[in-house]
């Protein structure tokens, strides 16, 4: 059995909707490396002490045995 990612309801969409996760996570304007770093080091800060995120880590060690 071969996986695909049409089984996965977020991707009902077609390649429309991989266009545009592609779009998102590779933008092609002009951002320079500086400011991509920069973006990640936010949204890593954001996440690190968010306590969603900690519920999740959580939920994953329970459920799949990934330890966070």
């Amino acid at each position: 059995m071969v996986w695909s990612w049409k089984k996965l309801g977020c991707f009902e969409g077609g390649q429309e909707t991989i266009d545009e996760l592609k779009n998102i996570l590779n933008p092609k304007d002009n951002i320079n490396k500086r400011s991509v770093v920069k973006l990640v080091d936010k949204l890593i800060g954001q996440s690190v002490d968010n306590w969603r995120t900690k519920w999740y880590d959580i939920f994953q060690y329970h459920v799949q045995g990934i330890f966070y």
